[in-house]
């Protein structure tokens, strides 16, 4: 009886840690665009990534995400690890 307790009791410690920090997952391509990624070449690849509409989308929706952060610290991290990505 004590040990069924004990998985209970540390279940929903486990369960309230989780739903207190959520998180969001997000692709970072559709399918269509890695089945085009998976055709082109290394230097169509680094051409691809710097076009200047998609830059610009992917820099608003890292700073989106950076503005979201705790202090200006996370938020320079999560921006970096954003435009990384």
């Amino acid at each position: 009886m004590k040990k069924l307790l004990g998985i209970v009791v540390l279940s929903l410690l486990f369960i309230s840690i989780d739903l207190s920090n959520p998180t969001r997952v997000e692709a970072g391509y559709t399918y269509e665009e890695m089945m085009e990624r998976a055709n082109m070449n290394k230097l169509e690849r680094i051409l691809y990534d710097l076009n200047p509409a998609r830059y610009l989308k992917k820099r608003k929706e890292c700073k989106e995400e950076a503005d979201r952060a705790d202090t200006v610290y996370q938020g320079k991290e999560r921006y970096k690890d954003c435009m990384d990505d």
